[in-house]
């Protein structure tokens, strides 16, 4: 079922219902942010209007095991990674490509469906940056709220998670040999199988997913549609880009001019314009809207209207490595039949098709000094390696040249086998976004500047060292007669296979974003001179605007953010109907 537009929507601005009913709030943005603080508003008796860039979610985005063919649909937005010093070195342009959801529920409608919520330690180190009401035992409440746990869960498990909420999330179910081989591989190296997202994070931890009955759940569908069936004081534009924020002569967010087909439009509010649109897009229309560096703006020839240097500062991203591969007899992973599953999943939505396909199995650890119970490094394993297909797909997927691809791959193209991937889970480095130009089509600049930090290279090669010993186990590598694949990677050849220097060098080469871009519009204290935000989301400087997106993360979590941002935008709709209890709605101007 699709989601039910409003009535002939592109007259929403100028006809009933907001020429006499001006909506109350505009969500810029339908992802885990906007999408779940619209919903919420709507339920809290608000008007609002939720701007989508995308168009709603199509049918294929509700079956999980078709998540990684959503990336080469237009239902992303293809950011690129501006060339890097310290990394990436082995993909296009030395940098890349980082897909964002362009669709109504973000990335939750067409990325990995992990849930996954991070360490106790990211929260509480929130409220020690400055921002009171959002350390751990604050924000567990909506992280529960938002959860409609499926199944059963393990003793004392049940406190941390939420019944009946609207998101539902599944554990793995898988029970396939490397799954059962990648949990033993823990247990051999002294480590407890966990539900990393309850008591404890460190170990060795079956996915969790935003599923229900077999199909991905996401804020499109389970906040949005929802309210909009039951809530006609909810609207809904999509295929809707928001070009501008506007601000009357106070600096108070008064609405936002949108172009949507050929027509440029604008809508007023009368209390909050939330900024909803991606760590990546929200930056890039702050400043577009004359809210950010005074110097780049100027440069743009972007009038000033606030000089708020920390908009497009402090970007952060998990830094994942690829390619570290084993090969295996043919037929010892037993993989399944991919026509059988389809078929299975057509007529009973079952089987392997109602998880993203292949295995990720997960072992959460911290390889270094500190506190061993706050993970910095995130392993996991898939039931392949990135040449099981020759290149068709998957060098496209990497962003590697078909050159390099065969370069590296060559000896093991179409080989069966298991890769692990360690990504880094609480990296040091910094990066920016920038504007290209003061056009607004114009994509912006991401430079995430990656391993600018030595200490993040130091903590890969650790865990690279890791993702290592688990497939040297008995139980893993053992099991499946597994060689790991030693070509020398080229540009690293002047290093000895496995050393330390091989290693750091493969990290530089090998590693690029894991696609959690967050941090841009940082909140933090008044006196951070790079904090964006206060601790209730709001841009300092300015009235009537709040950041709900992954932008306002001040340090980023040890885990997929996903479940993050959607638990900002829980509190965030608190936060607002808090803020305006009791006092009228603005005339709009």
């Amino acid at each position: 079922m699709p989601l039910r537009p409003s009535p002939n929507p592109t007259s929403l601005i100028n006809s009933s219902p907001f020429s006499l009913f001006p909506p109350s709030a505009c969500a810029v943005g339908g992802g885990c942010g906007g999408g779940v603080v619209g919903a919420r508003l709507a339920e809290a008796g608000w008007q609002v209007l939720v701007i989508e860039a995308g168009p709603a979610p199509t049918p294929e985005t509700t079956v999980p095991g078709l998540n990684v063919a959503l990336y080469f649909t237009d239902t992303n937005w293809e950011y690129h990674i501006a060339p890097q010093r310290y990394s990436n070195q082995y993909f296009i342009g030395k940098g890349g490509r980082i897909l964002q959801g362009r669709v109504m529920g973000g990335s939750a409608s067409t990325g990995g469906l992990v849930y996954a919520r991070g360490n106790r330690r990211d929260y509480d180190l929130w409220a020690e940056l400055g921002n009171p009401g959002w350390d751990y035992e604050s924000v567990l409440p909506y992280f529960k709220r938002s959860e409609d746990f499926q199944g059963p869960l393990p003793p004392g498990a049940e406190a941390f998670h939420g019944r009946g909420g609207p998101l539902g999330v599944t554990r793995s179910a898988k029970s396939s040999p490397v799954t059962q081989a990648f949990l033993a591989a823990g247990r051999e190296l002294g480590f407890s199988e966990v539900d990393s997202n309850s008591g404890s994070q460190v170990g060795f931890a079956r996915s969790f997913y935003t599923t229900k009955n077999g199909a991905r759940t996401s804020p499109a569908e389970d906040w949005i549609r929802s309210a909009l069936l039951t809530h006609p004081n909810l609207h809904v534009l999509t295929d809707a880009t928001v070009q501008k924020i506007l601000f009357d002569h106070d600096k108070r967010a008064v609405g936002v001019e949108f172009v949507r087909g050929k027509e440029r439009r604008v809508v007023r509010v009368t209390r909050e314009v939330v900024l909803s649109a991606g760590a990546l897009a929200t930056p890039k229309l702050l400043m577009l809207s004359g809210v950010g560096p005074a110097a780049h703006l100027q440069k743009h020839g972007i009038p000033v209207l606030l000089n708020l240097p920390g908009v497009g500062q402090n970007l952060q991203d998990h830094f994942n490595v690829h390619g570290l591969s084993w090969t295996v007899p043919k037929g010892a992973l037993g993989s399944p039949n991919m026509f059988t599953a389809a078929l299975q999943y057509y007529f009973s939505r079952t089987g392997p098709f109602t998880e993203p396909l292949g295995d990720k199995t997960t072992a959460w650890v911290n390889v270094g000094s500190g506190d061993s119970s706050w993970p910095n490094i995130q392993c996991h394993i898939l039931s392949s390696t990135p040449a099981f297909d020759f290149g068709l797909f998957t060098a496209r997927l990497l962003s590697i040249s078909s050159e390099k691809y065969n370069a590296y791959f060559g000896p093991i193209l179409g080989a069966e086998g298991f890769t692990i991937e360690c990504q880094l889970s609480r990296p040091k480095s910094r990066g920016e976004v920038l504007l290209r130009s003061r056009n607004p089509d114009d994509y912006p600049i991401v430079d995430p500047n990656f391993l600018s930090h030595p200490d993040d290279v130091d903590t890969l090669v650790k865990g690279i060292k890791f993702g290592v010993s688990i497939a040297n186990t008995s139980a893993l590598g053992g099991r499946f007669g597994a060689k790991l694949h030693k070509r020398l990677l080229p540009g690293c050849e002047h290093y000895a296979f496995g050393s330390d220097g091989y290693w750091a060098c493969y990290v530089r080469h090998m590693g690029t974003s894991y696609i959690h871009p967050c941090g841009t519009a940082k909140m933090g204290p008044p006196e951070d001179p790079t904090s964006v935000l206060d601790e209730n989301l709001k841009v300092r400087g300015v009235s009537g605007l709040r950041v709900v997106d992954a932008s306002a993360i001040p340090a980023i979590p040890s885990a997929n953010i996903m479940a993050a941002v959607m638990m900002i935008g829980e509190r965030a709709a608190d936060l607002i109907t808090e803020d305006w209890r009791g006092r009228p709605p603005r005339p709009p101007s």
